[in-house]
């Protein structure tokens, strides 16, 4: 076979030889490098179906805008502008399916960090994996053993419910005082999720501590079979205020229209986001004045301006779930820079020993991002939010609210 090379194939083998060149000097495997202009790939693992499913949208609304944000401002500067992209996984409604839903997008590759997913349930089953994969992985679930496991590759900014409820006590305590009332009974109703859990086995701690008594501790398997039954057994124990866990939005809607509906006007301490949707306030209307909740974080003072775009973009307010997320997208678009690389095991390095003081990331309760050695944040505060007027307000920490705490009357 004759090897003489027509003008045609030279033209087409110099084509291929120039190729080959620009794939080595573009760096041709692992994490974008310093010479990189490959977009960087952040997986957001989320419910978008089933009952958590207004709570995944909320974070996958923060999640595009955080990463428009980035991208819009030049992207990844130390990987010469690489842009930003979001590879986003339905994590459904069970702990099966985001077992299936994390595996699937992180055994994909090319994943430089991820995010999600809201139910600590969730989160523990999906930072298994990929704490596996060695994937660093961002999340303000509440549980306590989710940075509890010595894992290397999970990172929270949030506050975790064993720091929540000190936090919480002492604003409620303020708040009460403020009002001419003192809080010497509690009642605990929520359902046996992994926040929940983590939530009330530190109020039963530190409750007493404070001298407040529990008159009534019950717990439920989602769904709650009979709120009105759970409402007329608060009433009956008559505490000085209610401290809620329902995760559902089924749940937390039914258990406060049966506490409206019998008469229990004590105000209501619920922990996350779940409290303070959109949805909960259309489905409750008036009986939302006053529900309260300790959020990991919120919209706090300086943040007027990207809640507003937030609300302008998506037609909702920017709750905890997206105020959080925000962060977390920003943080890891800064572990990249301090890394300068995309390569997951340097960004998790870089994660480990970043300290944030400003910008967007540090837009939280504390106002910093440093992580010790369990992956937890640790100058991380927590929010307290409460419906007035028909708007979640953010009114602790005093030196960051927007509002004050009312008392209900």
């Amino acid at each position: 076979m004759s090897t003489r090379l027509t003008g045609w194939n030279r033209r087409w083998w110099i084509a291929l030889a120039m190729a080959a060149l620009a794939v080595v000097a573009c760096g041709g495997g692992g994490g974008a490098g310093t010479g990189s202009t490959k977009d960087v790939k952040i997986a957001l693992v989320v419910p978008l179906s089933g009952p958590y499913a207004e709570h995944g949208k909320l974070m996958q609304d923060a999640a595009e805008l955080a990463r428009d944000d980035i991208n819009s401002q030049g992207g990844i500067k130390a990987l010469n502008g690489s842009k930003v992209q979001l590879v986003i996984q339905d994590a459904g409604g069970t702990v099966e399916s985001v077992t299936s839903a994390t595996q699937r997008v992180l055994q994909g590759g090319d994943i430089t960090a991820a995010d999600g997913c809201w139910l600590s349930s969730f989160t523990l089953a999906a930072t298994e994996i990929a704490e596996r994969q060695k994937v660093p992985w961002l999340t303000f679930s509440f549980a306590d053993q989710i940075t509890g496991r010595g894992y290397k590759h999970v990172f929270r900014l949030d506050a975790p419910a064993a720091k929540q409820i000190p936090a919480a006590l002492d604003a409620l305590t303020v708040a009460a005082k403020a009002s001419n009332h003192t809080i010497t009974t509690a009642a605990l109703a929520g359902d046996n999720t992994a926040s929940s859990v983590s939530y009330f086995e530190n109020l039963r701690q530190k409750l007493p501590g404070a001298g407040v008594k529990i008159v009534l501790d019950k717990v439920w398997t989602p769904p709650l079979a009979d709120p009105t039954q759970l409402a007329l057994q608060v009433k009956n124990a008559n505490p000085d205020i209610i401290f809620g866990s329902p995760t559902t939005f089924a749940d937390t809607v039914g258990l406060q229209r049966a506490l409206y509906s019998v008469g229990e006007r004590k105000p209501v301490m619920g922990n996350g986001g779940q409290f303070l949707t959109p949805e909960v306030g259309k489905s409750l209307g008036n009986a939302t004045e006053g529900l309260a909740a300790v959020a990991g974080s919120a919209v706090m003072k300086g943040m007027e301006n990207l809640s507003k775009r937030f609300e302008d973009r998506f037609h909702t307010f920017m709750i905890q779930d997206s105020s959080s997320v925000y962060a977390e997208i920003w943080t890891i678009k800064e572990a990249i820079e301090k890394a300068k690389s995309s390569d997951p095991t340097k960004v998790r390095d870089a994660l480990a020993s970043i300290d944030i003081t400003s910008g967007p990331a540090a837009q939280i309760p504390g106002g910093e991002v440093k992580f010790d050695a369990n992956g937890d944040n640790v100058r991380a505060s927590v929010a307290i939010v409460q419906w007035q007027n028909g708007r979640p307000v953010t009114v602790a920490p005093v030196n960051q609210a927007i509002g004050h705490l009312k008392w209900p009357s």
